[in-house]
């Protein structure tokens, strides 16, 4: 069933059966850009939605140039890297903000999806679409 957009109907002022959750933050002030790349002004806030299947692999990618929150909404995930020796183990539901270079192996039996939301340099990352 559709509800027609009535404009006579009175729109609501205040919510009704609503709750929400701040998952992670990433204040913009604190976001350290390498030199020559593009400024917050010209970047694209973009979300994905990523599927990693059984035994599938992210390369390995840096995010100096492309801060992001990572919210790992099904499944299992290792994260590897540059920073550290060990990995890190992501069962969702899961938040992730990586810094350095890193990667992914998804070591469960079901696929694993990630919903990422970054500050894209259109110029720097074509590829990143």
């Amino acid at each position: 069933m559709t509800e027609q957009n009535d404009r006579a109907i009175d729109k609501p002022f205040h919510s009704a059966g609503e709750t929400i959750e701040v998952l992670a933050r990433l204040p913009l002030a604190d976001v350290a850009l390498p030199e020559g790349t593009a400024p917050l002004e010209e970047r694209t806030l973009r979300m994905r939605k990523v599927v990693v299947e059984s035994g599938g692999v992210i390369a390995a990618h840096p995010h100096a140039n492309r801060p992001t929150i990572l919210y790992i909404m099904t499944g299992r995930l290792l994260e590897f890297s540059s920073s550290s020796d060990t990995a890190t183990e992501y069962t969702a539901p899961a938040i992730a903000m990586p810094k350095a270079e890193h990667w992914w192996r998804n070591p469960g039996d079901t696929s694993a999806i990630i919903i990422g939301a970054d500050l894209l340099d259109p110029a720097a990352d074509a590829a990143q679409g």
